[in-house]
């Protein structure tokens, strides 16, 4: 039996990367001029697949100390070239990815002294936790997967966020570029699946967190990027959901009062930080296990061939989950993790409290894997999910398969098949 801090934290989070990252997070269009991915659910395209054989549109250059990143400033879900996250920060020097990963879960939580409450999610430790799969762009490595995914906070309110991506771009004598995504996500108390409402203040965290690690360079510990994002906001927050949100989340990201009559914009000021690490802390090797089965109750949008734009589930059931997360002598990096189910789905207005059910409960077979690779050749991130809901006469299926390896094979496919 694991009792790790880290095994303890993945007990915690299993619960929460079931019903999160199991059926992925809605996005709102991204508010970039990136053309949006066909709809593979529609008659037209019931699949669709892609490789990762060309860049994607609106490169720009990150510079610091003479060294030059050329880069795709957001993150997606494929190699649409869709951005529906910003690449916001940007690390040089010794900055490996799981040099990165020691810094930040070598810390405690408190950040008090740059003015962040002593409260959830500001003063909790960064921990691994499986997360969507996403995919970024630099010029050197191609296509790069979130290999390495942290989290700060409690997956089930309010939590910050940080995936990294591995560049193999040298900085300097033996130092290197990585890049990452910070966002602040939050989940209501009635169980809808979290969504971003910020960028700039886990950018600040992120910040916050390497001038507390004392490992920064002295002379030039961080400088902001040109502008190289949407400006001055990316994405929005649906009107429903930030008027579900409690006064103090509205306050730590400076939100208009609610009630709102239309989608809140997510302030960017459209520029990351290179953040310039002189130093590292040792990274332990270690392994960490767990295989349980967790109880599922949620409350989220249809997953699968929803009818409409307001369409609501309650799904119910026990998930079999299983992880592993290694850090080898050598300096290797593995996570693997599965969620593996069968749970009952039932269609209910939310309108009403509790929730209403509006049509029969109808059963879920759920699998999704995801298995990611590190090491000082490269990166690798497999991710697969597979939904088939049994509705008598009609069985509904979603399919999705992502491979981005640096280097390796790079291709995405999905296919839905709705009535």
């Amino acid at each position: 039996m694991c009792e790790s801090s880290l095994c303890r934290r993945l007990r915690a989070l299993a619960v929460a990367a079931a019903v999160l990252g199991l059926f992925g997070c809605a996005e709102e269009p991204p508010l970039s001029t990136q053309p949006a991915p066909e709809d593979p659910g529609s008659a037209a395209s019931k699949g669709r697949g892609m490789t990762g054989d060309q860049p994607p549109r609106g490169l720009v250059t990150v510079s610091f100390a003479g060294s030059n990143l050329r880069v795709w400033p957001y993150a997606g879900k494929d190699f649409s070239g869709d951005g529906t996250h910003l690449a916001n920060v940007f690390f040089v020097g010794e900055a490996d990815l799981l040099q990165i990963r020691a810094a930040l879960e070598s810390l405690d939580g408190d950040r008090t002294a740059y003015g962040f409450p002593s409260e959830l999610p500001y003063n909790d430790r960064w921990h691994d936790t499986p997360s969507d799969a996403r995919t970024g762009y630099a010029e050197r490595a191609g296509w790069v997967g979130d290999v390495v995914q942290l989290e700060l906070g409690d997956d089930s309110v309010a939590h910050f966020s940080l995936l990294l991506f591995q560049t193999r771009q040298p900085f300097g004598g033996d130092g290197v570029w990585t890049f990452g995504a910070a966002f602040l996500e939050y989940l209501p108390p009635n169980g809808v699946e979290p969504r971003v409402i910020d960028w700039e203040t886990a950018e600040e965290i992120v910040k916050a967190d390497f001038l507390r690690s004392g490992l920064l360079d002295e002379t030039t510990p961080f400088v902001p990027t040109g502008t190289i994002h949407s400006s001055p906001a990316f994405r929005q927050i649906p009107r429903a959901f930030y008027n579900q949100l409690p006064q103090d989340a509205i306050d730590a990201i400076d939100g208009p009062p609610k009630p709102v009559s239309g989608p809140v914009p997510i302030p960017s000021d459209g520029r990351g930080i290179v953040l310039n690490l002189a130093r590292s802390v040792p990274i332990q090797p270690g392994l960490a296990t767990y295989a349980g089965i967790m109880p599922v109750d949620q409350i989220m949008r249809q997953p699968i061939c929803a009818s409409g734009g307001h369409s609501f589930v309650r799904i119910v059931g026990p998930f079999n989950v299983t992880m592993l997360m290694e850090v080898t002598a050598a300096g290797a990096y593995r996570f693997d993790a599965e969620m593996r189910g069968v749970l009952t789905m039932t269609p209910v207005d939310i309108s009403t409290e509790p929730p209403t059910p509006i049509g029969p409960p109808v059963p879920v077979a759920v699998t999704e894997s995801q298995q990611a690779s590190a090491d000082e050749r490269g990166s690798l991130l497999i991710a697969t999910m597979v939904h088939f809901l049994n509705e008598a006469g009609a069985p509904l299926m979603e399919v999705s398969h992502l491979t981005v390896g640096s280097p390796g094979a790079k291709f995405f496919t999905s296919y839905r098949e709705c009535p």
